[in-house]
């Protein structure tokens, strides 16, 4: 598998998932493969073997063999019409109740199978995968729109997931940018980043040992950080529509065509205004924890559709 099989720009390499289980109706169907490029990847891939000590005339050591370790995996990538699609997001992190598997709670949010490709490592194949968190930022200064991911694995060929992967579809075209970021509820945004995050752990065997007999899911939540610049006429610039304790502001990605809208139920917990020199104004920094303060959600901090 090359590098250049994912994308026609210099990534680091690329990843391919493919569901495994989950809910089909709203989500993606089993077997579905999607290819993602990346430029910059991190593992954490432990195999945790053990090599019991030998036994001789003094000692006979007791070896206990710890069960498997689970695996980390992030990466970034920039976000791109073929992946970062209103179903993709929804089915990797559960984001709203039609996206959860409902004939098994244990496995309430879609499990994928991964292959990664890297220039050093090769080759690496991990699953039985959980997303953990999705996070999305924004630099109106120039460049890309870019996702991070976070997963969970086991590795190796275990949990009946799927033994081969196509050989991934080239990426190609623009990568989300800066023109492409609108909001009804902010504006004159310097940055911001909104972390979505699914609390998801292995089950462990009774002795706390790792090896995982499945994944639970557990609440969803996160955080959205902003900075807003100052008007141009030395005024002081804060948040249009969620400059109080609680409320609800509005992301839009994308173009007109595969947009994708992100309604973000947020609690502002602190605000930080920092005075320029000259008549440039202040700059302010809002922080927001993600919640249903509302009610009007249903329990999810957040709102990802399809954008008219």
């Amino acid at each position: 598998m090359a590098i250049t099989a994912f994308s026609d720009k210099p990534h680091l390499g690329g990843i391919s998932l493919i569901k495994d289980t989950g809910e089909v109706s709203s989500g993606n169907a089993l077997l579905t493969q999607i290819d993602i490029p990346f430029t910059q990847y991190n593992s954490d891939r432990d195999e945790n073997n053990v090599y019991p000590a030998q036994g001789n005339a003094s000692a006979g050591p007791v070896t206990v063999g710890k069960g498997k370790k689970t695996n980390t995996i992030t990466f970034v990538t920039p976000c791109h019409p073929t992946y970062f699609t209103f179903k993709n997001i929804n089915d990797w992190i559960g984001g709203s109740a039609s996206y959860l598997n409902t004939t098994n709670s244990i496995y309430d949010t879609s499990g994928w199978s991964a292959n990664i490709y890297e220039p050093v490592l090769g080759n690496q194949r991990y699953t039985t995968g959980k997303c953990l968190a999705i996070s999305i930022s924004y630099s109106a200064a120039a460049g890309t729109l870019n996702m991070m991911q976070t997963w969970t694995f086991i590795s190796g060929a275990e949990q009946g997931s799927p033994d081969t992967f196509a050989a991934p579809t080239r990426v190609t075209g623009l990568d989300y940018a800066v023109a492409d970021m609108t909001s009804a509820s902010w504006d004159l945004m310097r940055s911001w980043n909104i972390n979505i995050v699914r609390g998801q752990q292995y089950q462990m065997y009774g002795d706390g040992t790792r090896y995982a007999t499945a994944i639970t899911s557990h609440a969803i939540g996160g955080i959205l950080t902003m900075e807003q610049g100052p008007t141009a006429s030395q005024g002081n610039q804060v948040a249009a529509a969620t400059d109080t304790l609680s409320g609800s502001g509005i992301l839009i990605i994308g173009p007109s065509t595969t947009r994708v809208k992100i309604t973000a139920y947020v609690n502002r917990d602190s605000r930080r205004r920092v005075v320029q020199s000259g008549n440039q104004g202040s700059t302010e920094f809002f922080n927001y924890s993600l919640g249903d303060f509302g009610g009007a959600n249903s329990g999810y901090p957040v709102a990802i559709i399809a954008a008219p």
